[in-house]
């Protein structure tokens, strides 16, 4: 499998993946709902035992969560591949099977 190709499906899946709720930034699916409260939980827990307010704690894992999947898709991926339409097209795919099933 080439760059090109792995980038492209890499690309789409993580599209897919963030409107399943699977990476927090669509928490519309059940499986983002569950993960992103179970994550919620833990981060309040830690954050409490070392001092640090529990929502600014998960504000900033948010900014994280988000973001290093899609700079890792997107440093993976090259320059060589359009990332957006392929993110874009993981999204709609998705999208269209959450609305058919």
């Amino acid at each position: 499998m080439t760059r090109e190709l792995f980038g492209r499906v890499l690309c789409f899946a993580l599209g897919a993946f963030y409107t399943a709720g699977a990476v927090p930034l669509f928490t519309f699916g059940p499986t983002g709902k569950h993960l992103w409260s179970l994550i919620e939980t833990q981060v309040s827990v830690l954050a409490t035992a070392i001092g640090v307010t529990p929502g600014i704690a998960t504000t900033l894992l948010g900014f994280f969560a988000i973001g290093g999947p899609l700079a890792l898709v997107w440093l993976i991926a090259g320059k060589q591949v359009n990332r957006l339409i392929w993110l874009l097209a993981g999204v709609c795919a998705y999208g269209i099977y959450w609305l058919v099933a």
